[in-house]
């Protein structure tokens, strides 16, 4: 019985040391921004050789502490009650909550970042991937969250994410204000595809760029719906005399090439119950153009059937210079691709674990994306 008790009594004197020295550790390092063994084992009352009977290095001890500052982050997300009510809700209130008390932790997250290999990242971690994971396959399995990406992908670039906001908000890049908003976009965006929420600066959600995205439309109602050049330009630009004969069924968008103007292109999707033209500058094709790019819309790899389209602006944006752009298929027939009713020598699909109806939701996802930062 002596020696029960003896044993206990050495078991909760260790367990108060250890909690000491993690103690001691996340102070100097919350004042100092630095520590030593020596300086933790003065901090914490205790002998260095007691610091280092528990943790032989310091890289030792501060795995150990910044594991336990993830289990206590963890505890608060727990909170949050991430297996409650729609998926994107419940990440919002983890992200909230889990941001809160990730503020506590500036010093460390720099000491980590300077110190701890990324396998021991990774294992002071676990606790949060399982809780991310959960929540992710939750929502995959209701259709909240996607399924085109792999699910441990996911987790990880969550992870990866919340460290880069922190990072951003220590070195002065982002405005701790702004942070969370900035982090909430990111990985909501990330987990959903972007599906179902407002897109910046349209006056319509990415639900509204459902299937079919186009309908047959008439020279008149495509010249109408340009959003990024002048009414004279609208009027005066090539449109397709083949309108008729256009396989409308299998597009989710019309595009088309200028005949007479090889360097300009154009797009129309039905958005918001109405139809959106984009006008785009773009390289001429070139044959001898022969490096592999993969589509930003439909995912197809080209060897040289890929081009940088650039749409100005819309509004006075547009007026003063501004752009942007993305990789479109160079013939802009990424919805044939995407069925398999156009193929060519130089057109590659990787295998894809998603149904057809998943990849055109992609496409029009895509596609709405490019719009908004047009519109915007």
């Amino acid at each position: 019985m002596t020696r029960q008790r003896s044993t206990s009594y050495h078991r909760e004197v260790s367990s108060r040391n250890v909690e000491a020295i993690l103690d001691a550790a996340e102070e100097l390092l919350r004042q100092e921004g630095h520590a030593t063994i020596s300086a933790v084992a003065a901090e914490a009352g205790v002998s260095r050789v007691t610091v280092y009977a528990h943790f032989p290095t310091w890289e030792a001890l501060l795995e150990a502490a910044v594991e336990r500052a993830v289990q206590r982050v963890m505890a608060a997300l727990e909170e949050a009650h991430p297996e409650d009510g729609p998926p994107v809700e419940a990440l919002e209130r983890v992200l909230a909550r889990g941001w809160q008390h990730l503020a506590g932790y500036q010093a460390m997250a720099e000491a980590v970042a300077e110190l701890l290999t990324p396998e021991a990242v990774t294992r002071t971690h676990q606790a949060a991937h399982r809780t991310i994971a959960s929540l992710l396959a939750r929502g995959q399995a209701d259709g909240s969250f996607r399924t085109d990406l792999p699910a441990d992908w996911l987790v990880h670039a969550t992870i990866a994410l919340i460290h880069t906001c922190n990072d951003g908000v220590r070195a002065g890049r982002i405005d701790p204000g702004d942070a969370l908003r900035i982090l909430t976009t990111s990985i909501r965006d990330l987990f959903t595809g972007a599906r179902g929420r407002r897109l910046s600066g349209c006056p319509w959600t990415s639900s509204d760029l459902a299937l079919p995205t186009v309908q047959p439309l008439t020279e008149q109602e495509i010249r109408a719906a340009f959003v990024n050049c002048s009414k004279g330009e609208a009027k005066r630009l090539n449109v397709p005399h083949d309108l008729a004969s256009r396989p409308w069924d299998d597009l989710d968008f019309l595009g088309w090439r200028d005949p007479q103007a090889p360097e300009r292109a154009y797009l129309v999707a039905r958005a918001g119950g109405r139809p959106v033209a984009i006008r785009l500058r773009c390289p001429a094709p070139s044959h001898g153009q022969r490096r592999s790019t993969m589509c930003s819309i439909c995912m197809t790899t080209h060897a040289g059937g890929v081009s940088l389209m650039v749409a100005a602006l819309s509004g006075s944006a547009g007026q003063q210079g501004n752009s942007v752009g993305t990789y479109i298929c160079s013939d802009l027939d990424c919805s044939l691709y995407t069925r398999g009713k156009k193929v060519t020598a130089s057109s590659t699909r990787l295998p894809e674990p998603l149904s057809l109806e998943e990849k055109i939701e992609r496409n029009v996802a895509n596609l709405g994306a490019f719009i908004a930062k047009v519109t915007g």
